[in-house]
């Protein structure tokens, strides 16, 4: 039953990844669509960042959720808390940016 239970833990850095990609290709798809020169544009330097920055959380918060589950609550929480803060200034700064 642990095994299950550490595997759902697993689960928040999957899904991070699998949004921070799906968000860099419509993203580079809605500007390729919306300008012909996109050449102009860095859209892969943005689809990397954003990559980056998601998968990062995702597995910080997986981390955090194992701590959690593991009887350590006040570090799991704690690093829960610091990635949020870190994945809500690198998004908003990234999103100025781009």
């Amino acid at each position: 039953m642990e095994t299950w239970i550490y595997i759902a833990m697993c689960v928040p850095a999957v899904l991070m990844i699998i949004a921070g990609i799906a968000l860099g290709t419509e993203r580079r798809n809605s500007t390729i669509k919306q300008h012909h020169f996109a050449r102009k544009f860095n859209i892969k330097n943005y689809a990397k960042k954003i990559v980056t920055l998601f998968t990062f959380t995702g597995l910080a918060f997986s981390v955090g959720g194992i701590l959690i589950v593991s009887s350590k609550t006040i570090p799991g929480i704690a690093v829960v808390v610091v990635a949020f803060i870190i994945f809500l200034i690198s998004y908003s700064s990234i999103q100025k940016k781009n």
